[in-house]
């Protein structure tokens, strides 16, 4: 049987399953999941539930730590971008419709960044306490 395309002959790979009648229907290679374990298993390289369940979490051990230190990092982003914005806000707000709508929102921006700034250089200083007693 020809597919759409005139492609006669073919390999289909899939992580899903493959209907029997489907199977039947075509001349293709169908390779689903079955397939897949049954190669694995033979190989010995299908991993028992232990392994999977050590992949899964280191997988999220790795994701979270990932996370906690992209919070980090842009953390000193974030301070001096909320300071520049309200920065910008406040100077530019007597060009606009509502100037103090504008003047409130660069304010409490800028009050943020320095609530922001505040606490990180408390956390910093903190975690380095030791190093700077000595």
């Amino acid at each position: 049987m020809e597919m759409q395309g005139g492609i006669e002959y073919g390999i289909i790979i899939s992580n899903t399953y493959f209907q029997e009648d489907l199977k039947d229907k075509f001349d293709y290679i169908l390779i689903d999941f079955d397939f897949l374990k049954k190669i694995l298993k033979e190989l010995e390289e299908y991993p028992d539930k232990e392994e999977i369940e050590e992949l899964i979490l280191l997988n999220h051990k790795n994701k979270r730590m990932d996370l906690i230190e992209n919070i980090k990092r842009s953390k000193k982003e974030k301070i001096y971008k909320l300071g520049l914005l309200g920065i910008l806000l406040f100077l530019f707000s007597s060009y606009t419709s509502f100037p103090l709508y504008y003047k409130i929102s660069g304010l409490i921006l800028v009050f943020i960044g320095i609530i922001l700034g505040i606490n990180r250089l408390v956390v910093f200083l903190q975690t380095n306490k030791d190093s700077y007693s000595k």
